[in-house]
């Protein structure tokens, strides 16, 4: 009986934020819609908060984010977006948004140095290693670098 109880609260509690988060991320996103950029950024950040592992909540973050220019918190987001289990087939066309605004014409040269490229874009969300290669993965951009070196950028859509 105490077992159940206990297992009921739980339930309740997480259905519980599960429900807040999804009236904060409609919010959000009627204020997204509206271009009403600072009350969009206040509720999907309270949506990505009570449910950090719903792709959409980081996805339309992003997107806020990236309509007030701040580039680099949406890059954070929208990798989370494209990398959470709970995928949203929506993350995509604003990864390619967020893709465009930082890397694209400015680090996706050949020959840009590695350490550019963390200075703007970060850590990555994965290094694979080799001697003198090297791979970094942000989101779904692949970048290889030879000698610390860009030789290539590829998108994984």
């Amino acid at each position: 009986m105490h077992k159940t109880l206990l297992l009921l609260a739980l339930v309740l509690l997480t259905s519980c934020n599960t429900v807040k988060s999804s009236l904060a991320y409609t919010k959000g996103t009627q204020c997204l819609e509206q271009g009403d950029y600072t009350n969009a950024i206040q509720y999907l950040e309270e949506a990505v908060k009570l449910d950090p592992d719903l792709a959409r909540n980081h996805s339309n973050l992003a997107a806020a984010y990236g309509s007030v220019g701040e580039d680099q918190r949406a890059w954070q987001e929208i990798r989370l977006a494209v990398l959470s289990p709970y995928r949203d087939i929506a993350a995509l066309p604003n990864f390619c948004a967020c893709y465009n605004a930082l890397i694209k014409n400015r680090l996706d040269q050949p020959g840009t140095d590695a350490l550019e490229v963390m200075h703007l874009l970060g850590e990555p969300d994965l290094k694979i290693m080799g001697e003198s290669q090297m791979i970094w993965v942000y989101g779904l951009c692949h970048m290889h670098f030879e000698n610390n070196k860009l030789v290539k950028c590829q998108l994984k859509l």
